[in-house]
């Protein structure tokens, strides 16, 4: 029996890692009757019984197939998985962490979390902080805080001063800074799969290098490559945790890959303020890639968990 789980967890696996959004020309979502979902309701309950009872290779091959059908139903159709992935974290104690996505999921309890800032993280928001301050369209104080909360007290001065357009270009101009000239090329080329154009920021000597290989893309004809939005989503979380703190992959809302959580936003904790976490955080960050990157992204908090989904490969929509 365990080499028979074993055998179909590895094939949940592989399918997992490919993804199950649905494809160009599938059959589109589908809302869920009122007994299908109490069906698969039921259905999910006991997988995650089993998982917990279970041991061996019986109990990883029952979580693998619990993930599977989570990613599915969020695939198929969103509301209902938002109310199935509740009740299994709430009643069954199955941890956010664990849910392909937690944008519709409710919550019983979460606290506030503790940031330790290492000597690397330290030197980064001391870094963003002097840039943030050479940039900034009017005087900035020095606070006497440390680490993001220096930073955060800094920010607030621009808010109270600043228009809200003033402070996206800010941040866009800090972020920019902060990838060097050189990242931002790689990125639209390797990754997003652009072709190189001076129009973009890109060196000349390699836009015309580039007009030999038909691979590679107009931004506004093609979508990007199908790796883009996971390669970057797996990268993310080295880039930017010093300043939004740790986050985990996930699954985007549609089922697909391209997802991270930001499990609990250090900038949204520290800060206690949706104006600058609009303004000096989730607008910024989709204005440098979608923009600059050439890659969308939908920047999504969460003010009552304090979550944040990022989603590459999803258009924003308009503010």
């Amino acid at each position: 029996m365990d080499r028979v789980c074993y055998v179909l967890a590895t094939l949940a696996a592989v399918r997992g890692f490919v993804g199950v959004a649905p494809r160009r020309g599938a059959t589109p979502r589908r809302a869920l009757s009122v007994s299908e979902e109490a069906s698969e309701s039921s259905a999910l309950v006991q997988l995650r019984q089993r998982a917990v009872t279970a041991t061996g290779v019986s109990a990883w091959a029952t979580q693998w197939w619990l993930d599977r059908r989570l990613e599915g139903l969020l695939a198929r159709d969103g509301e209902a998985y938002g109310r199935i992935a509740t009740r299994l974290h709430v009643e069954e104690g199955v941890a956010r962490s664990a849910l392909p996505n937690v944008e519709n999921v409710g919550f019983a309890h979460l606290s506030n979390a503790t940031f330790d800032e290492n000597v690397a993280e330290k030197a980064l928001l001391e870094l963003t902080r002097r840039r943030y301050a050479a940039r900034a369209p009017v005087p900035v104080s020095r606070s006497q805080e440390p680490g993001i909360r220096g930073l955060l007290d800094e920010m607030r001065q621009v808010a109270f001063a600043a228009s809200p357009d003033a402070q996206r270009e800010l941040v866009v101009a800090v972020l920019k800074d902060l990838a060097t000239p050189v990242l931002p090329v790689f990125y639209r080329l390797v990754v997003a799969g652009c072709r190189p154009s001076t129009a973009n920021g890109d060196p000349a000597w390699l836009e015309a290098a580039a007009r030999r290989l038909p691979l590679l893309r107009e931004p506004e004809e093609a979508p990007p490559p199908f790796y883009a939005a996971f390669l970057t989503a797996v990268v993310a979380p080295l880039v930017f945790s010093y300043l939004v703190g740790p986050a985990t992959i996930n699954r985007r809302a549609d089922g697909a890959l391209g997802g991270i959580v930001v499990t609990r936003c250090k900038f949204l904790q520290e800060s206690g303020c949706k104006g600058l976490c609009l303004h000096q955080c989730k607008l910024p960050a989709q204005q440098l890639f979608n923009d600059d990157l050439k890659l969308p992204l939908y920047v999504k908090p969460n003010f009552d968990t304090l979550e944040c989904q990022w989603s590459w490969g999803t258009p924003a929509p308009p503010p």
